[in-house]
Formats: structure tokens, C-alpha cells, sequence
């Protein structure tokens, strides 16, 4: 009897919900056995049978993988998400008319996802705006300008809201022919390098007193960086020079500590331990404070990443004439030496001209690189590119075939 209670219990009927309670008189009676089949036909409402739970989930389980396997297949071929656009302003330069030779250039801001604000006076087509530099923090911005027989170096706040240029003030340059280039902030924002025909000068942002930096022979393309602890300045020859020098802000202690060929721009590691000296050629070369040679990038115009784990450069071929042949936007791991390409898109096919290179920015949080990419016919444009490399580049502002994006760029640090 017991067996039998046993085997009606797994059938779901020991304590039926409509009949109540199966006793042992009824087993013992003999009525349980004409009952038996009447409440397998009921579908009673609790399953008690770990058989039937088994097969009610696996049934469940199917139906579900049913269901959502179109959704899986699909989502094979699905496209990949967005790319989620920097932050920041993006300042640079826009050569935009020429007199006879001479090309002209305005400055300009824009952020990504937005159309370029110029911030540069409009006026006659000789007027010349060059070289537009943030500050460390973010809330100023310098650039270089020729208006007429005036040139200067202008200074005024930046406002991240509108993208406009606030309480604008101006250091006069006098003896010379063209537009003063500033070239290196202070890490405290309260000095500036500028390069003013062949001269090195640091011009104090509160007073505009100047001191002149030793060393001639200099030209815009000369590269300058302030050592992240304000101690030294090292600067370059620039284009058809070789030199790389060491000095100490007042003008003291001026010491040659390196040669490389074209060196333009210039960075340090971010605890000024090194330098990297980026050449306009086709190797680039990182060095310790007093100059020891420690690794050379395999690539044009490099620049260390704010977090020090990455140098940016454009891998170059050259194809003589002072012409290059992009092989595209790379990364090189100082300490690993790994490689990763970035993704350019299609803006690094044509041959480019030197002069016309894309100089590499990082963007504060060391997540894309901007550089622009000119052809020497055609429209260029300035590109931001992930350091993933699964990411596609994001354009940022496109110039026309009459115009084209000259000289370094410049990215806001995050506020």
C-alpha cells in the first residue's frame, strides 16, 4: 500500500486540489483505480514529478533559443556602434587666399560634431593669423598675427560655450617681416615660447616682458617643449636643421645635446624623464635629459601621448622632391614596442607634401590622436583617430581644394 501511495504522489495525485486527499481506504477499496485515468485527463495544476519539471524547463529552454535565434543571427551582421566623438575645441590655422606666392592663413576653432568658428579678425588679404596654441588648462589661447606693418602675438580667454575669444590683448614685435609663431606654454600657463623670425623668445602672459632664449638660426617649424616640470625648454633647428638644444627658461645653461635631421615637433615623456624630437623625415627619436639616444620611431612628425603609453607618428615613404608617401597613423609602445595602425580612412593615400604633413595631437585623455591629412591637390581634412584601431576615424572639418590646413593643431585640454 505504501508503494502504491508512493507511485500516486508521482503521478501528481497524492493531494489533489479538486478531490482532496487520496486516503488509504481508497487504495485499499479499490475506487483510487477507476479515479486514476479521470485525473490524468484533469491536467492537474501542480506537477510534483521531477520528470515532468525536467521536461517543462527543456521544453522552455527550446522555445526561447527559438525565439531569440533570428535575433542572433542577425546580430552577426549587424553594423558596428558609433564611434563616440572626442570632447574639446580643435584650434588651427586656414590658409585661405594668396598674393602672388604668398599664402595667407586665419585662425579657426571648432568641436567635434561642429562647423569652424573663426576667431581671427576678418580684413585686408594681407593680414596673416598663424599658429593658435590652449593653454594647459584650457582657458586661453594664443596665436601669432601680421596685420599690415603690426605684428603681434595675441592672448585672450577662450570660452568653451561659444568658441569665442574674450578679453584679447596683444604683445607688438617690432623689426620684422612676419607673424610671430607661438610654440610652448609653461606647464603653469604663466609663460609662453614664441618664435619670432630666427628668435627664441619666452614672454611672460601677465607683464609680456620678454626674455630671449640663446641660440639662433630658428624658423617656424622650429619644434619647442616645456619639461612637464618647468625646469628646461628643449627646441629644434627645425626644417634643414639638425640641432636640438637644452636651456633653462631665464636664457641659462644652453647646451647641444642631440642631432636630428628636420626635427619639428617636440614633447616629453609626461615625468620628464625624456624627450622625443619628431622629424619631418622618416625616423623620429626619443632621448633622456642629457641627450643619450634611447629609441628611435620608425615614422614622421611623433609625439608622446599625455599618459606616456603611447608615441603617435605617420609612417612615411619617401618619394623624392621633398614629397612622402603616407603609410598612415601609428602608435609604438615606448616601453613594449608594440605597433598598432590606426584607422585613417581614406585621407592618407595621396602623396603629401612636407610642409602639408598632418602634425599629431592627442587629445587630453589620450584616447584618439587628431592630425590633418592634405593631399597636394584636393581637399584635406583633420581626422580623429581612435587609439582602438577597430574604430573608424571620426572627421572633424573638411577644407576645400582652394584652402588647406596648415602648420600643428591644437586640442583643448578637458576642463
Amino acid at each position: 500500500m505504501i508503494d502504491v501511495l508512493r507511485q500516486l504522489e508521482e503521478y501528481g495525485v497524492f493531494h489533489d486540489a479538486e478531490w482532496g486527499p487520496i486516503t488509504a481506504e481508497d487504495v485499499v477499496s479499490g475506487s483510487v483505480v477507476v479515479r486514476e485515468p479521470e485525473l490524468k485527463e484533469s491536467k492537474p495544476k501542480i506537477l510534483k514529478s521531477r520528470r515532468a519539471w525536467v521536461a517543462v524547463a527543456a521544453g522552455v529552454i527550446t522555445l526561447l533559443f527559438l525565439g531569440l535565434l533570428p535575433f542572433l543571427i542577425s546580430g552577426q551582421d549587424s553594423e558596428p556602434a558609433e564611434p563616440v566623438l572626442p570632447t574639446g575645441w580643435i584650434a588651427f590655422e586656414l590658409q585661405t587666399r594668396s598674393v602672388g606666392p604668398v599664402e595667407y592663413a586665419d585662425v579657426f576653432v571648432v568641436t567635434p560634431g561642429g562647423d569652424p568658428i573663426q576667431i581671427s579678425p576678418q580684413g585686408a588679404a594681407r593680414w596673416d593669423h598663424i599658429c593658435p596654441l590652449f593653454s594647459p588648462d584650457g582657458s586661453l589661447i594664443a596665436y601669432g598675427a601680421r596685420q599690415g606693418v603690426d605684428r603681434f602675438v595675441a592672448i585672450g580667454g577662450f570660452d568653451s560655450n561659444s568658441g569665442s575669444v574674450t578679453n584679447l590683448r596683444r604683445h607688438v614685435f617690432e623689426d620684422g617681416s612676419f607673424a610671430p609663431c607661438p610654440k610652448a606654454w609653461s606647464p603653469d600657463g604663466s609663460q609662453l615660447v614664441v618664435i619670432d623670425g630666427s628668435r627664441s623668445l619666452v614672454l611672460d602672459v601677465d607683464t609680456f616682458e620678454v626674455t630671449q632664449l640663446p641660440g639662433t638660426d630658428l624658423n617656424r617649424d622650429s619644434g619647442v617643449a616645456w619639461s612637464p616640470g618647468g625646469d628646461l625648454i628643449v627646441y629644434t633647428g627645425g626644417v634643414r636643421s639638425s640641432g636640438v638644444w637644452l636651456v633653462a627658461p631665464d636664457g641659462e645653461s644652453l647646451e647641444q645635446v642631440a642631432d636630428v635631421v628636420d626635427g619639428i615637433t617636440v614633447s616629453w615623456s609626461p615625468d620628464g624623464s625624456q624627450f622625443l624630437v619628431g622629424s619631418g623625415l622618416a625616423v623620429s627619436s626619443v632621448f633622456t635629459r642629457d641627450g643619450t639616444p634611447v629609441m628611435e620611431v620608425p615614422g614622421a612628425f611623433a609625439i608622446w601621448s599625455p599618459d606616456g603609453k603611447w608615441i603617435a607618428y605617420w609612417g612615411v615613404e619617401s618619394l623624392g622632391d621633398d614629397s612622402f608617401m603616407s603609410l598612415g597613423l601609428w602608435l609604438i609602445s615606448p616601453t613594449t614596442r608594440e605597433v598598432i595602425e590606426l584607422d585613417t580612412g581614406s585621407f592618407v593615400n595621396p602623396p603629401f607634401r612636407v610642409g602639408r604633413f598632418g602634425y599629431p595631437a592627442w587629445s587630453s585623455d589620450s584616447q584618439h590622436v587628431l592630425a590633418h591629412a592634405e593631399a597636394n591637390i584636393g581637399a584635406g581634412a583633420i581626422l580623429a583617430a581612435s587609439v582602438d584601431p577597430n574604430q573608424p576615424p571620426i572627421v572633424l572639418s573638411e577644407s576645400s581644394p582652394d584652402d588647406h590646413i596648415s602648420g600643428p593643431l591644437s586640442w583643448q585640454p578637458n576642463r
